[in-house]
């Protein structure tokens, strides 16, 4: 599949879901985006994003976002 990544995209969905939820823990957010693409993956055959998702101990994450919230969290 080739797909190309958007980061304005993927900055509007986080920004979406921050908004939407009112517990805006990382675990959440994480998954709410990653359920988010895994539908729209099923629907329209490509994600939201275009973002790649690692598998993690608590579930998958979005590569790139993950990075970008480390940064700002100060964990880069």
């Amino acid at each position: 599949m080739n797909v190309r990544y958007d980061k304005v995209k993927t900055l509007n969905v986080l920004l979406f879901v921050t908004n939407h939820v009112q517990r805006k823990g990382f675990h959440k957010i994480f998954k709410i985006i990653y359920i988010a693409d895994r539908q729209h993956l099923a629907d329209w055959g490509r994600l939201i994003t275009g973002d790649t998702y690692i598998a993690m101990e608590a579930g998958p994450v979005s590569s790139r976002l993950y990075d970008m919230l480390k940064i700002v969290r100060g964990d880069s």
